[in-house]
């Protein structure tokens, strides 16, 4: 019996979070700059980018996810 490999998972879509919280004293991922790292990737990678209101991470953001699919498929 043989054991295949796992197969390699490709990431084909870029998820950013650009939440922009109006309260001052909350952080978020865009007053963190999650919005230029979006413009930057799109910009240098070959890689389809969705900017997305929450990832849930904002305290610790800005946040990024991989994903082998579209978040809107």
């Amino acid at each position: 019996m043989t054991t295949e490999p796992p197969t390699e998972i490709i990431p084909k879509t870029v998820l950013v979070c650009v939440n922009r919280r109006f309260r001052g004293d909350q952080p978020s991922c865009a007053q963190r700059g999650s919005e230029e790292i979006a413009d930057a990737i799109e910009r240098g990678i070959d890689i389809k980018v969705e900017r997305i209101i929450c990832l849930g991470q904002c305290t610790k953001g800005p946040t990024i996810r991989f994903a082998s699919v579209s978040a809107s498929s």
